[in-house]
């Protein structure tokens, strides 16, 4: 039997490493462009921060900008370090995902599960990005971790966890808006975890987990107040109208908006058609029968929640972060609806999926056909997205419509324009400059994004700092390019 132990523990850790290569071979098969939302996010908002400032409100993730900085300083920067960052995020997340199933039911019955969550289409693809799409999904299970294994007891290390749980709750919501919409799911759950063992804490171990979760919670939004020497632009930026936990998002009531977010990201989910930034061919849901085993798995873990009266928080939460995020990232006036805004839907849709499996398997329900039906439709979906992989997988070599252009598209690759561009400010101080080539003039372009990835690179790698010159066509003369002219608004954001 302890063999039997051993071999299965070894199966499960195998086989979700091979999930794991899944991912990074999905990563590294990207790395033949970078879009512009990328440089933006990965490079020019960290620049900024690097300065002590943000670029402006609605580039308020500074919760992601902070971490990625932290990289760069500590082992330097790379074009694509932020998605190797990514990847080993999301290692630390399957892992937390893996431990949270195994210690729940087992090393057999949890491979199904945790494969399923890993090979989410959408997960896949947000996680080989460069900005924070989708970061919900890799934090969440960091949190849930922190928080199954709190035991509430009269202990530090107990305490330790406490803080790191809602310390990785504010950092997640100040990396991508959308987690602040997990809040209230989180919330209760903890609240209830924390009722159950009151009993045995006295009370001024009940006031240490008090102090505990809100030093947890404010401690990043503080350390980033203090840091900053523009903290009142990260709350909000007037000349923006956005702000930290807002994006560029501003709130419509109008329910023309709502209707067509809220169908917008459902068209995302089932694959019928793709939102801005959403670029896979084949999504979660994206075949007839996959359409079959979502529905009968929401009706199912409603089922299931109205006859369980043990559970009822967490059925209430998971139905709570389902609707939320449905509804709420679709009140925003602007910008383009999506799935990338609403990805608690998904976290509250796998969370479905995974009680739905623990109850036909692990409850063993008596009649077998309900049981067997029920393992089938589980079944489907990781099949589904074993399908979709294939399919995107090919879709990499598509040049993205948001490619990084004219930058990064000098020479073949982005690394090979990279250089290119280094080696003509360094050398010969060749000036920055869009040219039109049929009409034989200057033309206005962006320069921040490749302003940040010029000097970035030459200060998170230790080189000499070069002034990049570049042509103003608001002047029509050449100048030497500083952060300060995007602060002051000269330069268009």
């Amino acid at each position: 039997m302890l063999n039997g132990i051993v071999t299965g523990k070894r199966l499960y850790w195998f086989l979700l490493l091979i999930v794991f290569i899944f991912q990074a071979y999905y990563s590294l098969q990207t790395t033949n462009q970078i879009r512009r939302e990328e440089v933006a996010e990965s490079i020019r908002n960290v620049y900024w921060l690097d300065q002590g400032s943000i670029y402006d409100g609605v580039s308020s993730n500074i919760g992601w900008y902070g971490s990625l900085l932290l990289v760069y300083k500590t082992f330097g920067f790379t074009l694509f370090t932020a998605k190797f960052f990514r990847l080993l995020l999301h290692l630390l997340s399957l892992f937390c995902l893996a431990e949270i199933f195994r210690r729940l039911i087992g090393y057999k019955m949890a491979l199904l599960p945790v494969s399923t969550i890993g090979l989410s289409p959408t997960l896949l693809f947000f996680n080989t990005l460069q900005t924070s799409f989708g970061i919900d999904l890799q934090y969440t299970p960091i949190a849930v971790f922190l928080l199954y294994t709190t035991k509430f007891r009269q202990q530090q290390s107990d305490i330790v966890k406490i803080v790191l749980f809602w310390f990785i709750v504010m950092l997640a919501c100040m990396s991508y808006p959308s987690f602040v919409l997990y809040i209230p799911s989180l919330l209760l759950i903890y609240i209830y975890m924390f009722i159950k063992n009151k009993k045995d804490l006295s009370l001024h171990w009940i006031i240490y987990y008090v102090l505990a979760s809100l030093s947890g919670f404010f401690l990043p939004l503080i350390i980033s107040i203090i840091y900053l020497n523009n903290p009142e632009m990260l709350l909000y930026d007037p000349n923006v109208n956005a702000g930290l936990f807002r994006g560029g998002g501003q709130v419509s009531f109008d329910f023309t908006i709502i209707r067509r977010g809220v169908m917008t990201t459902i068209e995302d989910l089932l694959g019928i058609d793709y939102s801005f930034y959403y670029e896979l061919r084949q999504s979660d849901f994206s075949t007839a029968i996959s359409y079959f085993s979502l529905i009968s798995s929401i009706i199912t873990f409603i089922t299931i929640g109205c006859l369980n009266k043990t559970n009822r928080v967490v059925f209430l939460s998971i139905l709570l972060l389902f609707v939320l995020s449905l509804f709420i990232p679709n009140l925003s006036l602007k910008g383009m609806p999506g799935i990338r805004r609403c990805t608690g839907i998904l976290t509250a849709i796998y969370a479905m999926y995974s009680i739905n499996y623990l109850f036909f398997t692990h409850h063993n329900p008596r009649q077998k056909l309900i049981k067997y039906t029920g393992i089938l439709l589980c079944l489907i979906i990781p099949v589904n997205h074993t399908w979709s992989y294939m399919q995107n997988i090919k879709y990499t070599d598509n040049e993205s419509k948001h490619s990084f252009k004219p930058w990064l598209s000098i020479k073949e690759t982005p690394q090979e324009s990279l250089w290119y561009l280094l080696e003509e400010t360094n050398k010969s101080r060749t000036p920055l400059i869009c040219f039109d080539i049929e009409k034989n003039r200057p033309i206005p372009c962006r320069y921040s994004e490749v302003f940040a990835m010029l000097s970035g690179y030459r200060i998170w790698n230790n080189l000499e700092n070069v002034p990049i010159q570049a042509y103003d066509w608001r002047s029509n003369r050449y100048i030497t390019l500083n952060a300060d002219l995007w602060n002051s608004y000269y330069f268009p954001h």
